[in-house]
């Protein structure tokens, strides 16, 4: 028999943060207080017949991501639950219970409006199972496809909008001594009420007291800084950076070097004077305001860089 042990922290969560649907004999409440208090100890079936699954909404290469549906004080609560399965060769696993690790106590520590809520996790013999808020709008990858206004990306005033909730996100992620590594438009979630969440942190990397920068080479290429292809090592400024691969992707409806193969990139950033505006199809789509802004952010020495505050108080973002 398997025993596992789920943990869940105290969260005061609205309806927005938390979708939520009532059982249809219990009359429903607008504000909610889950998960409190609350701590499981007992065998899988046990934990089984109190997390209910749902359909697949998600996956990665060793994860997928369900709806769920958790039963609390008469009301069905629907979550996201991350399983990620660890019935690996000894080596991989034990890299991969690393990531997950990392990624629960990040969570565990970050607590803003614009970063996905942990509600707690459960661990088996094969499994982490990893419990978060389900925002049924999905990435913002699938929100730029679907609301773009051809040819182009998103309307201004929400690139404005989503991009300071970005940065609110972020700052709160810097100041707890953490770099992202991976913010991508397919790592940040939409809610129903159009506000974004920043997610997955299975790469991110904590800094220890006097630690300042880390050489590991992870993340998603066609987000990278200039420094990260390199031998180098970097800090905070490849999040920067990333932000403005996102807000490229938003207003023009495609990433920078779209066009160029993975293998040419670094050539192409490396050579490229202006940057990167001139390598990508739709870069014709960029305002002068949304060059000066992307400009700024987007300097190849990443001493040069914006802080995540300097860029919050930035006026492209007071529109």
């Amino acid at each position: 028999m398997i025993t596992g042990i789920l943990e869940l922290t105290v969260l005061n969560v609205s309806t927005e943060q938390l979708n939520w649907k009532p059982d249809s004999n219990i009359k429903a409440v607008p504000n909610i207080s889950v998960l409190c208090d609350c701590s499981f100890i007992g065998d899988g079936s046990s934990l089984n017949s109190k997390w209910k699954r749902k359909e697949q909404i998600g996956c990665g290469s060793s994860c997928k991501v369900y709806k769920a549906v958790y039963p609390y004080r008469g009301f069905e609560y629907e979550i996201a639950v991350k399983e990620v399965q660890i019935n690996l060769s000894k080596k991989a696993k034990e890299r991969l219970e690393k990531s997950v690790n990392t990624e629960i106590n990040i969570l565990k520590k970050l607590r803003h409006k614009n970063i996905v809520q942990y509600f707690g996790h459960f661990q088996d013999e094969f499994n982490y199972f990893i419990f978060m808020e389900l925002l049924n709008a999905g990435p913002l990858s699938h929100y730029i496809d679907d609301n773009r206004e051809k040819p182009k990306g998103l309307k201004h005033s929400l690139v404005v909008k989503f991009t300071r909730q970005i940065l609110n996100g972020l700052k709160c992620i810097h100041e707890e001594r953490i770099i992202h590594r991976d913010i991508k438009a397919e790592n940040i979630l939409v809610t129903n009420m159009e506000n974004i969440k920043i997610a997955d942190f299975g790469i991110s990397k904590v800094f220890e007291k006097f630690s300042k920068a880390s050489t590991r080479g992870v993340g998603t290429l066609r987000y990278m800084a200039p420094e990260r292809f390199g031998s180098d090592s970097y800090s905070y400024p490849v999040d920067i950076w990333a932000v403005g691969c996102v807000v490229f992707e938003m207003i023009t409806g495609s990433l920078p070097f779209k066009k160029f193969e993975d293998y040419q990139i670094f050539k192409v950033m490396s050579e490229a004077r202006p940057f990167p505006f001139l390598h990508c199809d739709n870069a014709m789509l960029l305002s002068t305001k949304d060059k000066e802004f992307l400009a700024y952010i987007f300097k190849k020495d990443p001493e040069e860089r914006p802080t995540v505050d300097e860029l919050i108080i930035n006026s492209y973002l007071a529109d």
